[in-house]
Order: structure tokens, then C-alpha cells, then sequence
């Protein structure tokens, strides 16, 4: 039986191993781990480590707490150290699924832009808009041009005067020394320029009307297209709004010599207008029995003229009378094909504006925008960050600064563990 004293040093020798143990590797982690706690690590999501004692009722838990952690718990009377705890691992069914969300558009905004405007103004479909009549671009250019066909007048304009009293007056100040009988080519271009001047405004407005139309599709489509990127929709937008300012005065431009060619010269390679011409002419012979026959009514009922009084014209120079009315019909005849230019030609005008709009002109011009503009704001808006954004970021950069000071905390501690473990 060893002696007393030999048991009690073994005893302490024991202890201090075990203290000498905990000093050196258990210590340390503890110290790792607190720091890290210190650091906020674990509002980044990190779970740090805890200790758990677990025992019966007065087994040495709240010393063991005491001693890895160096400090004295509180006792005494009424001082609880026991806290109840139920663990259960359990599903929560109101979690979102999944938690990251990645949508992908595979169609850039000017490439979708443009499809939908083929769509609206070209081909005419309307799937997209079923309900949305003014979004019908092709009915709705239609329905214009046949409205503005309508307003110009089917019969030259003319004066409330008397019947060729306007005729009269002009070739009575045509007059010159030559033969009676030719006809002054300049009264008819005299009259022919006073009836396109009145119904110049027809076409301007119609041209007006239809680039206000097509400004508020297009700016719709764009929106619609780019709601997702307001820097990007607010410069698309001005360069759509640009470009359609820039064409409505192009088209006006043209609308104006348009007006002024048909003003400069009287022709047409209708064969209609010589038919039209002769048919009507061939009115002229009784007309002139009622003019000259004061015992006859005074009203005629002509083609293309309807009733007129001709009472103003008995006592007139035939030659005059004449002139006067073969004027008169030639106008008529003529007529119809300024008419039919200006119909014409300006819906092959608004059609090659349109398709120039949709297929070219337009992306060329959210480039330049956006791109090649001489300021580059709109590249300056859109790399500004919100202050969403910037909150983000900063707190992404302390997120980074923790984690590091972190990393520098597990390294020295797993460099310690390596050193003892090679020891």
C-alpha cells in the first residue's frame, strides 16, 4: 500500500496536467472563438461553436462552465442554474422555394422594341394589344389617310362668285397683242395655283396628325419595353422623341414642295384627264345657245358643275365666254389627278417614313443616345448607384474587412493546433 503523500502527488501531478492540457489547447480556442464573437462574425451567417453541459441535477455542470471559462457563476439560496431546454429539428413549410430567383431575357430592349413595331405598323398584328384599338398602328394610319382623303375637296374650289366670273377676270388681265383665239396657258396656272394654296393646309395637318400618332406609339412601345431600366427608358425615350421631331419636319419639308411642285407646272400622263376633258367640253355648244338666246331660261344643268344661272354672261364676248369655260372644265379635269397626287403620294411618303422609323432610323438613334452622345450623361446615369445600392456596397466592404480579421483569428488558431499536433 503506497503512502499517502505518494497518492496526494500523483493527484496534483494529474491536475496539472489537465491544466496544463486546457491552457494550452482548449484555452486558446475558447479565446478564438470569443474573439470572434467580439468580431460580429455571425451576423454574416457564420454559426460560432458553443459549449453545451449536459448532467444530472448537481453533477458539477456549473463548475466545469467555471472553469473552462475562468469565471465564478452566481450562488446562493433561490440562484437557479437550470434552464430547460426541448431541441427539436423541424420543417418550415413557409420558406420561399427556391430561395434564389434567376430570370433571364434572352431579347435586348431595341430588338424587342423593334419587333413589337413591326408588329403595330408593318404587318399589322395586334396580338399583344387585343383590346387596345389605338395600339392597331396600321388601322389607325388607314383610317387617317382615308379621312384626309375625304377632306380635299372631289371639285376644284371656287369662289361664291357667279359662274366663270373668276375665269373672266383673270383672262381679261392675261390679255396681250396676239391672236384672240389661243388660249393663255398662264390664266390657267393663275387659277390652278389659287386652288391648291386653299387646300395647302389639308396635307400639312394630315402629316401633323399622323407623327402625333405615331410619337405616342412608339414612346408607349419603348416604355413598355424598357419599364425595367428607368435610365436607360428616360434616354431611349428622348432619342425616340428626337428622331420623330426630326422626321415630322423632313415630312413637312416634303409635304411643302409637294405643294410648291404642283403649283410650278400643270401635267399629268393620265389618259383619263384628256377623256374627262373632252366629255365635259362637249357641254360647250349648248351652253353657249342659252347664253346667247335671251328668250330661253337662264339656268343650265351641266356635268360635273351642276345647275348654274347664266344670266351675268349674255351681252359677254363669246371668244371670252368660251375660253372662260373650256378654262372652267380643264380645271375639273385637271383636278383630279392633284387630288389623287397628293393622296398618293403622301401615303407612299408616311409608308417609307414608317418602315425607315422602325427598321433603321430608330436604333441608330438610342445608340447615339446612349452611347456616342457628346456629354455621355446617359452612361453617367445609368453607372450611378442608387442609394440602395451604395448601402449594399459599403455593407459588403465591412462584410469583407470582418471576414478577413476573421480569417487572421481561425489561421492563428489552426497554425497552434498543427504545432502542438506535430509535437
Amino acid at each position: 500500500m503506497a503512502p499517502p503523500c505518494c497518492e496526494d502527488n500523483k493527484q496534483i501531478q494529474t491536475l496539472n496536467a489537465l491544466t496544463c492540457s486546457y491552457n494550452d489547447q482548449i484555452r486558446p480556442l475558447l479565446d478564438a472563438v470569443d474573439r470572434l464573437r467580439q468580431l460580429k462574425v455571425m451576423q454574416e451567417g457564420i454559426e460560432l461553436p458553443t459549449i453545451v453541459v449536459v448532467g444530472d441535477q448537481s453533477s458539477g455542470k456549473s463548475s466545469v462552465l467555471e472553469s473552462l471559462a475562468g469565471i465564478s457563476l452566481p450562488r446562493g439560496q433561490g440562484i437557479c442554474t437550470r434552464v430547460p431546454l426541448i431541441m427539436r429539428l423541424q420543417d418550415d413549410p413557409s420558406l420561399p422555394s427556391p430561395i434564389l430567383h434567376l430570370e433571364y431575357k434572352g431579347k435586348q430592349i431595341i430588338s424587342k422594341t423593334k419587333e413589337m413595331l413591326r408588329k403595330l405598323l408593318i404587318r399589322g398584328e395586334f396580338d399583344d394589344f387585343p383590346d387596345d384599338k389605338q395600339m392597331h398602328g396600321t388601322a389607325r394610319l388607314a383610317e387617317m389617310l382615308n379621312a384626309y382623303a375625304a377632306a380635299l375637296p372631289t371639285n376644284i374650289p371656287t369662289k361664291e362668285s357667279a359662274f366663270l366670273l373668276e375665269e373672266i377676270e383673270v383672262l381679261e388681265e392675261n390679255r396681250g397683242i396676239w391672236l384672240p383665239n389661243f388660249l393663255p396657258r398662264t390664266a390657267f396656272l393663275i387659277l390652278l395655283q389659287k386652288r391648291v394654296k386653299e387646300v395647302s393646309s389639308i396635307p400639312q395637318d394630315f402629316v401633323e396628325k399622323v407623327w402625333g400618332y405615331l410619337e405616342d406609339l412608339v414612346v408607349a412601345v419603348l416604355d413598355n419595353a424598357s419599364e425595367n431600366y428607368p435610365p436607360l427608358q428616360a434616354c431611349s425615350r428622348r432619342a425616340a422623341l428626337n428622331l420623330i421631331e426630326k422626321m415630322r419636319r423632313r415630312s413637312i419639308r416634303n409635304v411643302k414642295e409637294i405643294i410648291e411642285m404642283e403649283m410650278v407646272t400643270d401635267f399629268t400622263f393620265s389618259p383619263d384627264y384628256m377623256k374627262n376633258w373632252v366629255e365635259l367640253m362637249e357641254q360647250q355648244e349648248r351652253f353657249m345657245e342659252v347664253v346667247h338666246n335671251n328668250y330661253t331660261p337662264t339656268i343650265i344643268i351641266l356635268k360635273a358643275v351642276g345647275e348654274v344661272d347664266v344670266s351675268h354672261l349674255r351681252g359677254r364676248r363669246d371668244v371670252v365666254v368660251e375660253q372662260a369655260f373650256d378654262i372652267r372644265m380643264r380645271q375639273i379635269s385637271y383636278w383630279k389627278s392633284v387630288v389623287l397626287r397628293l393622296v398618293d403620294v403622301l401615303a407612299l411618303n408616311i409608308a417609307y417614313a414608317v418602315k425607315k422609323l422602325v427598321e433603321n432610323e430608330l436604333e441608330t438613334e438610342i445608340m447615339n443616345e446612349v452611347v456616342g452622345g457628346r456629354s455621355m450623361n446617359c452612361i453617367e446615369k445609368m453607372l450611378e448607384e442608387s442609394p440602395a445600392t451604395s448601402g449594399k456596397r459599403e455593407r459588403l466592404r465591412k462584410s469583407i474587412q470582418l471576414l478577413r480579421e476573421s480569417k487572421e483569428v481561425v489561421a492563428k488558431i489552426i497554425d497552434r493546433v498543427a504545432v502542438q499536433a506535430a509535437d
